[in-house]
């Protein structure tokens, strides 16, 4: 808003014209603060936690929330701070979130919707639910490869995502020498992505064939490698090689 003194006719050019002119200002208005954004949503357990950048003129920051995309919103709270954490919040339901700017000018617009979905904590399955099946394809604890393969059997009731799964197959990395994986270090690990479909209720994997070797082809000394088992030359389960779902050990035994 600007605010101007106006001058009648008659006093132009008279004298004090000039006094006036000088008391003269133009009131700067107070803008309404641009609508906030950089806004983050970071999912919990029973929690959503916001962020966002500062809003040039912005007093405060109205955060709103809607199960619904693009709203209808509700108003969560009023906050003069740049984050708040919204709790509780139903774990399993997506929520989207908006964050408006205010001053005494006004409301800003809407930020862009960011959506999260809190989740509670993964309980992993029994020990049994999930075992690994092994065999040693080369049973030569001396020579240049090592040829673990698996079958990951599911035992429960529900279908398991391999994509959620990891093996990891224990060894002894015997010399200096890059492996041709070169993210196997002292535990093969074995993981899957989306294609690999689901592994049935009752059901296995089917065979997981994998080959590891050096750069150079030179031997291994699998005697004291804590997953090889010479004897085991069909499917067994087998504990030294472990499984995780999600990060968590769901089979087998780590190495001490």
């Amino acid at each position: 808003m600007f605010r101007a003194v106006t001058l009648a006719p008659d006093w132009v050019g008279d004298e004090r014209l000039q006094s006036k002119l000088a008391s003269w200002a133009i009131v700067g208005a107070t803008l309404i603060p641009s609508p906030p954004t950089g806004l983050t949503a970071t999912a919990g357990n029973g929690t959503v936690g916001l962020g966002w950048s500062v809003s040039s003129n912005a007093t405060s920051y109205s955060g709103k929330r809607a199960t619904a995309a693009e709203g209808p919103y509700a108003t969560l709270a009023t906050v003069t701070s740049t984050g708040y954490s919204d709790t509780p919040v139903t774990n399993g339901t997506t929520y989207h979130y908006v964050i408006s700017a205010m001053n005494s000018a006004g409301e800003s617009a809407n930020s862009a919707q960011l959506s999260a979905t809190p989740q509670g904590t993964w309980t992993p399955p029994p020990q049994g639910t999930l075992v690994v099946q092994y065999r040693a394809a080369d049973t030569t604890p001396g020579d240049n490869g090592i040829k673990p393969h698996f079958k990951i059997q599911n035992n429960g009731g529900d279908p398991m995502m391999p994509s959620e799964l990891a093996i990891r197959y224990w060894f002894t990395i015997d010399g200096d020498k890059p492996l041709a994986f070169d993210w196997a270090d002292h535990a093969l690990e074995i993981t899957f992505n989306s294609s690999a479909g689901s592994i049935p209720a009752g059901g296995d994997s089917g065979e997981i064939q994998t080959c590891t070797h050096k750069t150079d082809w030179s031997n291994f000394h699998e005697s004291d490698d804590y997953s090889f088992e010479p004897a085991k030359t069909s499917f067994s389960p087998w504990e030294r090689v472990t499984l995780y779902r999600n990060g968590q050990l769901v089979w087998g035994t780590e190495p001490p």
